[in-house]
């Protein structure tokens, strides 16, 4: 209310944008967080949009997958029902922070989304700004296959290629993956691209339930390519299964909000 008033007052004619910043056990109360968005679709008739942060609560992130507490049912599909709850109401959602999640925004209406250009800030934690004792490895460098909807180890992209050619993109910065390790840059411009790329995929189709059923298909096809894999003896973690079922645990979640 008072940026608005500001607003007013000083006649600005730049679009009005404001900060929501939401911790996951805010998503967790399905009856308290559906009258908090209510609330909220009403209170921000004079804005055009929000930038939108939903933070978890751990300092660091899952390399693979999404974090392990926002990859979860009321949570992910919490966060694809606030895209899709204020697109309605006519107003653009930049979601902050959002990485892999993006794709399944982007089909509840989401606007944008953005993620850190390192890989630990691939998701918000206040966590991160408490000050630690420096030292420790650096992480290693992946890629982001977006058959298998993670991220695996540079080293292992050019043997699970041979066996499963679905592993690779097929996209231009692909070629920095081959024969030597690529820098960090060129990791997270791979990375942007491929998430852009499933961003486009889901984009194809113009409404909610034609989106969400790519959705599907797009979790369905990682967990063929990953059964693939171990199929011909690649080692395949027992997380992947339980990541994949809570995917797809918030698209139902998210339809049941939303009632569609």
């Amino acid at each position: 209310q008072r940026s608005n008033q500001y607003v007013n007052d000083n006649d600005i004619d730049e679009p009005f944008y404001v900060t929501l910043a939401v911790n996951t056990h805010a998503l967790s109360d399905r009856e308290n967080f559906i009258d908090f968005i209510d609330t909220l679709t009403v209170s921000l008739s004079d804005v055009q949009g929000l930038y939108l942060i939903i933070g978890n609560n751990t300092s660091s992130s899952r390399p693979i997958f999404l974090p392990s507490d926002i990859a979860l049912r009321e949570v992910l599909g919490g966060w694809m029902y606030i895209n899709y709850a204020l697109t309605l109401n006519d107003l653009e959602v930049i979601n902050g922070y959002s990485d892999l999640a993006m794709p399944f925004l982007a089909a509840a209406g989401g606007t944008s989304g953005a993620t850190g250009w390192w890989s630990n800030l691939q998701s918000f934690s206040l966590n991160k700004y408490i000050r630690t004792a420096g030292g420790g490895r650096l992480p290693v460098i992946r890629y982001l296959s977006n058959s298998l909807l993670g991220r695996i180890p540079f080293q292992d992209r050019e043997a699970f290629a041979e066996l499963v050619p679905q592993i690779n993109n097929g996209l231009s910065y692909d070629d920095e993956y081959i024969d030597s390790e690529p820098g960090r840059t060129e990791e997270m411009l791979q990375s942007w691209q491929a998430i852009n790329a499933l961003n486009t995929e889901i984009l194809n189709d113009d409404d909610t339930d034609s989106r969400i059923e790519a959705l599907l298909s797009m979790i369905d096809n990682a967990e063929g390519t990953w059964i693939e894999l171990g199929g011909h003896g690649m080692r395949v973690q027992v997380t992947v299964s339980e990541y994949l079922n809570c995917l797809q645990e918030s698209v139902d979640w998210f339809k049941i909000l939303a009632e569609i």
